[in-house]
């Protein structure tokens, strides 16, 4: 929580500072600029800094409120399942980097055998149920479910690239995987697209789930 908030506050005073003076860009040494420039500056970004604190606050409420909703969909909490739950852990991992590679064979291989079969063309199907974008990164904030049960529900943030020359938006994905006779954990694709949007870079916003 506290990566996220300090993220979006940054983003924000960022975008609050080029918004004022798109002269200066945050490398510029502000020593360059002369007494009456630098005065103006800090008295608009003073005057900003209300607003900012505001919607950093609302942004923060915003995100707080979705959390409190997805552990309230899990009232048993998150239960150490030892060993367990580090696997699942990596089959995450695994289909994440696969699908920034942009590897549709690895991430097939770490999808579930029933989706599968139920599935006439699995590559397709996949490739339709992802968002036409890729992760920059993965980070997990939590495995729920016990020990003796065959399905895990991960909590997972990733910024997505959008191929678009800007910064991605973050997502909240709850990705659910099954233990299988095998013994390893596989993603099920149709839980993929059940993500949220916390923070869109590009629009300023944490507001609305993506579509």
């Amino acid at each position: 929580m506290n990566g996220i908030m300090k993220k979006a506050l940054g983003i924000l005073i960022l975008v609050a500072v080029m918004g004022m003076n798109p002269s200066v860009s945050p490398a510029e040494e502000l020593s360059s600029l002369p007494d009456e420039e630098l005065t103006e500056l800090y008295v608009r970004i003073t005057g900003e800094k209300d607003r900012i604190t505001e919607q950093y606050k609302r942004i923060t409420e915003e995100i707080e409120r979705r959390y409190t909703s997805f552990w309230q969909e899990y009232p048993q909490g998150i239960t150490p399942a030892g060993e367990i739950d580090a696997n699942v852990l990596e089959r995450v991992t695994l289909f994440f980097r696969a699908w920034y590679r942009n590897s549709p064979e690895d991430m097939l291989s770490l999808c579930a055998s029933g989706w599968k079969k139920k599935t006439e063309e699995p590559g397709a199907a996949l490739f339709g149920i992802l968002p036409d974008r890729t992760p920059v990164n993965m980070q997990i904030l939590a495995v729920f479910g016990r020990p003796e049960d065959t399905e895990r529900t991960v909590a997972a943030l990733s910024i997505m690239d959008r191929k678009n020359g800007l910064d991605g938006p973050e997502y909240l994905f709850r990705i659910t995987l099954r233990q299988e006779g095998d013994g390893a954990w596989y993603i099920d694709p149709e839980s993929l697209p059940a993500y949220e949007e916390l923070w869109n870079h590009d629009a300023g916003s944490g507001q609305g789930p993506a579509d």
